[in-house]
């Protein structure tokens, strides 16, 4: 990274008259930095493509929205085995219902950055440079800086698992969580979510705290449905009693 920073293009800052020219980058590496910090956030304009992606099945391809992102190789596709393949929409038109499979795209790409990326500060500066095309970039973090791209793809389990079909929303529900957003930074927060939207959130938050998914359903379902309040017995064996007071201190 150092190496690379010595060597970014730099442009001349125009100054006071006579005044010698100051040599500085067309833009800073916190700018880089803050638009890495939002790639992850679905209500960041870096997080926006969390909303126009589809995992769909090879067997099943039929139902996908969008175009795949990845071909199946000639080995994967002669193997005759079921793969999970992702699927991107075009930005700009619907959104998808931001559910599980949405929660897992952006679990991948937390860890990613959280995980796989020794230091963010290698993804940073090259892109401050400028002088990566897109292809050489997608190989920078696809196996130079991580193996995400290095090993076959793995089928899907025998066992199957839940897919989520991209449920088509209007845009105007990304602009109203990116105007939260904006009013979070600025100091004014401003809640406005779906209850659908608080469970994925803690579904998200139990799952980053170890919790596998059925251990997540497990404790959800004993908040929801929690067993019934223990009976007591009146003092003639009855069951007119009522629980005993807490003792006081």
């Amino acid at each position: 990274a150092e190496k690379k920073r010595a060597a970014a293009p730099m442009t001349t800052k125009k100054g006071k008259p006579g005044a010698p020219k100051e040599q500085v980058s067309s833009f800073s590496e916190q700018d880089v930095t803050t638009i890495l910090e939002g790639v992850c956030n679905r209500r960041r304009e870096a997080g926006e493509w969390l909303w126009y992606t589809d995992l769909v099945e090879s067997d099943d391809e039929s139902a996908a929205t969008g175009a795949p992102w990845r071909a199946l190789s000639k080995k994967e596709r002669a193997s005759g085995k079921n793969f999970l393949r992702v699927f991107r929409s075009q930005r700009g038109g619907d959104i998808r219902k931001w559910d599980r499979e949405a929660a897992t795209v952006k679990r991948s790409c937390d860890a990613l950055f959280d995980d796989d990326v020794a230091d963010v500060e290698d993804v940073v500066v090259p892109l401050w440079r400028g002088d990566l095309t897109e292809k050489a970039f997608k190989g920078l973090v696809c196996r130079d800086l991580t193996s995400r791209c290095g090993k076959d793809r793995k089928p899907v389990n025998e066992k199957g698992r839940e897919d989520f079909s991209f449920d088509a929303q209007d845009k105007t529900l990304l602009d109203t969580e990116k105007m939260m957003e904006n009013m979070k930074d600025q100091g004014m927060p401003m809640v406005m979510q779906s209850r659908d939207d608080m469970m994925e959130e803690l579904y998200e938050q139990m799952e980053a705290e170890g919790l596998s998914r059925e251990e997540a359903d497990a404790f959800m379902e004993s908040v929801n449905n929690p067993p019934p309040a223990e009976h007591v017995d009146g003092p003639d064996g009855g069951g007119g009693g009522e629980a005993a007071p807490a003792d006081d201190e």
